[in-house]
């Protein structure tokens, strides 16, 4: 058996908001055909005097750019209260157990 002591806080927080980067893109991506087809049916953004479809484009660039950004800090941040909880548990508790074996992986095609 084996155990997990400690994380890395910095290490593992930007790793995590690295892939929640990558996931915010693509959701950005997919969420921008609903966001044009709202603009080029000229639905209403609350009490702007703008008309929505004079915004098509802010409209991408907020998504493309603040969701990745936005899901990349949130976990971040997230990520290293849980890391740095994780490891003040670990020090009182014992942290977590794994069983690792010493066989060779055989990969199937």
């Amino acid at each position: 058996m084996r155990r997990i002591k400690s994380f890395g806080v910095f290490q593992t927080s930007a790793t995590v908001a690295a892939f929640w980067a990558a996931f915010g893109l693509l959701e950005g991506l997919l969420l921008m055909p609903m966001w044009l087809f709202l603009v080029k049916s000229g639905a209403q953004t609350g009490s702007s005097s703008v008309h929505p479809r004079e915004l098509t484009w802010q409209l991408w660039l907020a998504m493309s750019v603040l969701i990745p950004l936005l899901f990349s800090v949130s976990n971040f941040v997230t990520t290293a209260f849980f890391c740095w909880f994780y490891n003040f548990a670990a020090k009182h508790l014992g942290g977590i157990t794994i069983e690792l074996s010493e066989e060779e992986l055989v990969h199937r095609t």
